[in-house]
């Protein structure tokens, strides 16, 4: 999987896409892999009156589909200028066009610009990306998804922080941030976060939270070990999305790396909190 061979990048030549464009050139001249440029749209759909009339005037589909191919080519030209990316223009539902491509290309890397919209900006993703982030198994990369991040991040990346369970899917992550690190000659750091939920007044938890991140950091550190990795760990309390977002900041990580491949299959703390962790994060997040 890394280096990547195969990456998509679905254009919907947006704001966030625009924003997408240095990290794409950068994955792609990096790790010379191939680079399949999407762009799904839906054509306009023609409505009849009961007496069989067409009620609004539309464009042809083929005028739809020539002017749609025309628009891609200019921008490839303009984004990626050398790169010669496939292009692929696909009338059909955007989350399935990009599921569809994914597997059609054998793509290990989706670089996604994420969306929101109005006030709903900071509630949710864009159902495109939570459907695709759902239903391929490749790594996925999604852009700052906060209209105002706190810091602007660098490339080629700098700093990366790896967000890990302690699970059976954590040595297969950290390996993969380490991979990542080396190939950046970036600083990687290894966070877990130990979340309890708030006691009682007249209980006292603070054993059980100690005993909790003792053991998680413990185990962490023997797979450190075990993969020959050099990487400070450190273990995180509070709401998941905040504390991740926080060492981000801390750090200055450029990239977050968190786990999203085994953890589809069941409900997994970080799986389920994906959304909010990508949502919330100042940086790009790669999930695997």
């Amino acid at each position: 999987m890394i280096p990547f061979r195969r990456i998509v990048f679905p254009a919907d030549y947006s704001e966030s896409c625009e924003a997408a464009i240095p990290y794409v050139t950068e994955a792609v001249t990096r790790d010379s892999a191939g680079l399949v440029l999407l762009h799904a749209y839906q054509a306009p759909t023609v409505y009849a009156s009961e007496l069989g009339l067409v009620t609004t005037e539309m464009p042809a589909p083929a005028e739809v589909e020539k002017a749609g191919r025309v628009r891609l080519e200019e921008f490839a030209a303009r984004a990626f200028p050398g790169l010669k990316p496939e292009l692929r223009l696909v009338n059909d539902d955007p989350g399935r066009a990009i599921v569809e491509t994914v597997h059609r290309n054998g793509a290990d890397l989706l670089m996604m610009p994420t969306r929101g919209f109005g006030a709903f900006r900071r509630l949710l993703l864009g159902s495109v990306t939570a459907k695709v982030m759902h239903d391929v198994s490749c790594a996925i990369w999604t852009g700052v998804h906060s209209p105002a991040a706190e810091r602007k991040p660098e490339l080629p990346y700098r700093s990366i922080l790896c967000a890990v369970n302690t699970d059976e899917e954590a040595p297969a992550l950290m390996k993969a941030a380490a991979l990542l690190a080396s190939s950046y000659g970036a600083r990687l750091s290894i966070v877990h976060v130990a979340e309890l939920p708030p006691g009682a007044w007249d209980i006292d938890i603070s054993p059980y939270r100690h005993a909790l991140q003792a053991a998680a950091k413990n185990r962490l550190i023997s797979i450190r070990a075990d993969l020959g990795i050099e990487a400070p760990v450190s273990i995180l309390d509070g709401p998941m999305a905040e504390a991740i977002r926080n060492a981000a900041l801390d750090q200055a990580a450029d990239l977050v790396v968190v786990g999203r491949g085994h953890a589809q299959g069941a409900v997994a703390r970080l799986w389920s909190q994906l959304y909010s962790i990508v949502r919330d994060s100042p940086c790009p997040v790669i999930s695997i």
